[in-house]
């Protein structure tokens, strides 16, 4: 468990600092909550990384929306 912890925090913390720069999504913060509760979990390094993998992907698809979309991303 002190090695998720050991993990975990400082993943929270960094997603925190870049949610406080640049305010890109609710997500962000939500995922940090998320990131302090897998140590709690079976497998605490391999649920961080769902965590994160799917963060990013909300934020991603959130920033490409299709409005914003010009034919240099096609």
């Amino acid at each position: 468990m002190r090695v998720g912890f050991a993990l975990a925090v400082p993943v929270a913390v960094c997603l925190v600092a870049v949610w406080a720069l640049h305010r890109v999504s609710v997500a962000v913060p939500v995922a940090a909550v998320l990131a302090l509760l897998t140590p709690l979990t079976p497998a605490p390094v391999e649920s961080l990384a769902v965590v994160l993998v799917a963060t990013t992907a909300v934020v991603v698809s959130l920033r490409r929306s299709p409005a914003r979309r010009t034919t240099a991303d096609i």
